[in-house]
């Protein structure tokens, strides 16, 4: 139960850290090589991050009512493209704001190295940042955080990916490549490996 004791000037009221009229948030990134399990990566290796946001789950269609996160939390992701990483590891780039969004840290080939658990989310018009991949939460940035590349530049808006579906749908996107390239050895007559690949349906998935 604090009481006052002697009379002292009113706080400066703090400025507001967003604008509600603004579609998009800006994240910075200090160092994507910072941070757990990612050890062996070499500076400059990771050359873009693939930007992705999930979709909400309101349910899960296993018969049951178990918890949402039962055994992780998996839901449809929406594709939004990808921005640079520049060589020092740092990154500085634009977000629509209010969506649940995470990133895959992506080689020069395009091939992940690091993805994201979890997912961020920015206020409109907010300006926030992060260390690096699932750094810990004592960590706190470099020193020499506002003259990595990435920060002496404007942010990056996220290019998209020209002929890639917003939201990948298996039967559509995925299917016709197994089609093409694997059914001819994986399916019920030849059984390579033991391993069927056909898109033939059962009677529970034509329900």
């Amino acid at each position: 139960e604090p009481r006052p004791l002697a009379p002292r000037p009113r706080e400066a009221p703090l400025a507001p850290r967003w604008k509600p009229s603004d579609p998009e948030g800006q994240l910075m990134l200090a160092d994507v090589r910072a941070g757990r399990n990612i050890p062996g990566v070499a500076p400059g290796e990771i050359s873009k991050l693939l930007v992705l946001e999930q979709l909400p789950k309101p349910v899960n269609f296993s018969g049951g009512m178990e918890p949402l996160t039962i055994g992780g939390s998996f839901t449809m992701a929406r594709v939004l493209g990808t921005v640079p990483v520049e060589k020092d590891g740092s990154a500085n780039f634009k977000v629509p704001a209010l969506r649940s969004l995470f990133f895959v840290a992506l080689d020069k080939h395009d091939l992940a190295v690091k993805r994201m658990q979890s997912f961020v989310t920015v206020q409109p018009g907010e300006v926030t940042g992060c260390v690096g991949c699932h750094e810990p939460r004592t960590q706190a940035p470099p020193s020499s955080f506002p003259n990595m590349v990435a920060m002496r530049r404007a942010p990056s808006a996220i290019e998209p990916i020209a002929g890639a579906p917003d939201v990948l749908d298996f039967p559509r996107d995925i299917q016709p490549i197994l089609d093409r390239h694997c059914v001819s050895c994986h399916n019920p007559e030849r059984y390579d490996g033991r391993v069927d690949l056909c898109g033939d349906h059962t009677p529970q998935d034509r329900k």
